[in-house]
């Protein structure tokens, strides 16, 4: 006689034979599915030296080898640097391929070996002269006379209207337009408020 149970989630059966079914209820419990379960069959993993794939071309062996030889000697440098390098060495390969390997490899480099640095852009005389050492863009020379006027005016009680300043500016510097001077002097003048 058969035995009678009450179907509240998936249960597997095993016949006599080996083979498992699953039966489990759909569409709200109104029906049921018979599902074959096969069994899993385990593939022996193969040790991966590196990834998948196929071989590294000789450039890129020589590119992770330069790479590990500039972090010995101070520190990993800029991408830049790596894909001149490597359009030299390879003769025939596109700067976009370049480009993609460069960054790939050093990426991983960096990843895998978490004592490298990469070096830091060093600045330049100019740079230095131009930001005058400082974060951000030097201000023009007509943004300069404005703030030292708008504060000679704030000091002596005296600020004008903007639309003084304006003209003001734009006969100061002749290269610059209605809508910079008019932005300028207003940004300025409120600070100066």
């Amino acid at each position: 006689m058969a035995e009678r149970m009450k179907l509240e989630g998936a249960v597997e059966l095993e016949t006599a034979s080996g083979q498992v079914f699953r039966i489990k209820p759909v569409q709200g419990g109104k029906g049921i599915a018979v599902l074959p379960v096969l069994p899993k069959e385990a593939k022996p993993r193969k040790a991966r030296a590196g990834g998948a794939g196929r071989p590294p071309s000789p450039s890129t062996v020589k590119l992770r080898e330069r790479l590990a030889a500039d972090a010995a000697s101070g520190g990993v440098e800029k991408p830049a640097v790596y894909i001149e390098w490597l359009l030299s060495e390879e003769k025939g390969i596109k700067p976009g391929t370049a480009k993609q390997r460069v960054y790939k490899e050093r990426t991983d480099f960096l990843a895998a070996h978490p004592g490298a640095k990469a070096k830091k852009a060093k600045k330049t005389a100019k740079a230095a002269r131009k930001t005058g050492g400082k974060r951000g863009r030097k201000p023009s020379p007509a943004l300069e006379k404005l703030r030292a006027k708008l504060q000679k005016d704030a000091a002596a009680g005296n600020l004008k209207d903007p639309k003084k300043y304006i003209d003001w500016v734009l006969k100061q510097d002749k290269d610059i337009g209605l809508k910079s001077a008019r932005t300028m002097v207003y940004r300025e003048r409120q600070a100066v408020d």
